[in-house]
């Protein structure tokens, strides 16, 4: 339903139909909620957000670590 962090601008919400976009998110929770009151949290040193034609892909080096909300 949602992909939420936070760049060097401040915290952004990615929803669908959203418009192109790519940032760089820096030691911050990336949270991809799943619908209902389920979500994962993600939080890598560093990662490129990629959001392009309503698909959303992370990349990163390093493993995360992974707080699983249900």
């Amino acid at each position: 339903l949602s992909v939420s962090s936070k760049n060097i601008q401040g915290p952004f919400d990615i929803l669908p139909l959203h418009a192109n976009f790519m940032t760089l998110v820096e030691d911050s929770p990336i949270v991809i909620r799943l619908g209902g009151q389920k979500q994962l949290t993600f939080k890598f040193p560093l990662s490129i957000i990629l959001t392009l034609e309503n698909k959303v892909n992370i990349y990163t080096y390093a493993q995360p670590q992974i707080d699983k909300k249900s």
